[in-house]
């Protein structure tokens, strides 16, 4: 009897002790956690290119319909007869199959923001005989005045020239769709070139004249990835100046920067596709 009992009190205390170590069987284990860390995207750079010098196939100016010109001496409502001279900005391509090279369309961010896409860029990998665009000459659209030239490789426009245009010269159509103010003009930002351009600040220049070459400058101190042409048109102000422009990257001055968010986030200058006096909504004579 008494053998009997000491077993029973021997199986009782064992299944006391697996009792107590069930709950500690049946816990999960514990996983530590690990923020999710920042996505960093680096830029694409690469080496320029230039394969052959450039030469001019093609620089015919197309007028605009519906010429503004206004000397002086006119009423502000009467136009001349005068016309408005349109030239591509690539000397080797006509305005025609421009729409056939653009790598990066007009894509803007809200009004007030930084960000891409304010312009239209022209690239490509192969046209005709050409495997680049780089070193194709770029010209003047329009005729106007230098109102600016960027001689210091700097973020994000590298090389570039602005061309500021008279409006009262352009179709009427045209101011009303871009609801130009008195005394503003028509500014176009040449982006990107070779090498530092060579025209002066308040300099004259023709429809078709030649500004640059196509490059690929603008990426600190290595080139973007593939040579293009970036064209902004913007109106604003006129008679504005400028010889330095940039914004990421603090060597720069504050003069650089101010100018820059000026430029591109003020309001002031009010940026719209180029395409559509550049694409196919042109009128031929």
């Amino acid at each position: 009897m008494k053998l009997v009992l000491r077993d029973h009190w021997i199986l009782l205390l064992i299944g006391l002790i697996l009792a107590g170590c069930a709950p500690a069987l049946s816990m999960p284990a514990v996983t530590e956690s690990i923020p999710d860390a920042p996505l960093e995207i680096a830029p694409r750079y690469d080496s320029p290119t230039l394969d052959r010098p450039p030469t001019t196939l093609f620089q015919t100016a197309i007028p605009l319909a519906s010429p503004t010109k206004m000397p002086s001496g006119t009423a502000e409502n009467e136009r001349t007869d005068d016309t408005v001279a349109l030239c591509s900005p690539l000397a080797e391509h006509p305005l025609e199959l421009l729409p056939d090279i653009v790598s990066d369309p007009y894509a803007p961010p809200p009004d007030g923001r930084e960000g891409r896409h304010m312009g239209v860029d022209f690239s490509y990998y192969q046209w005709q005989d050409r495997n680049t665009i780089a070193g194709v000459e770029v010209q003047s659209i329009f005729a106007g005045n230098v109102a600016g030239i960027l001689k210091e490789n700097n973020i994000p426009y590298g090389y570039a020239v602005f061309i500021e245009s008279d409006l009262y010269a352009f179709p009427q159509s045209l101011s009303k769709s871009l609801q130009v103010n008195d005394g503003e003009a028509l500014y176009v930002l040449y982006a990107h070139l070779q090498e530092a351009p060579t025209v002066l600040l308040g300099q004259e220049v023709s429809c078709g004249q030649t500004l640059g070459l196509v490059g690929q400058t603008g990426g600190v101190d290595t080139p973007y990835a593939i040579p293009h042409l970036h064209i902004e048109m913007r109106v604003g102000p006129g008679g504005w100046r400028t010889t330095e422009m940039g914004f990421y990257d603090t060597r720069l001055s504050e003069n650089a920067r101010e100018t820059y968010l000026l430029w591109r986030t003020s309001g002031e200058f009010r940026h719209f596709d180029p395409m559509l006096l550049l694409g196919e909504t042109i009128t031929h004579p």
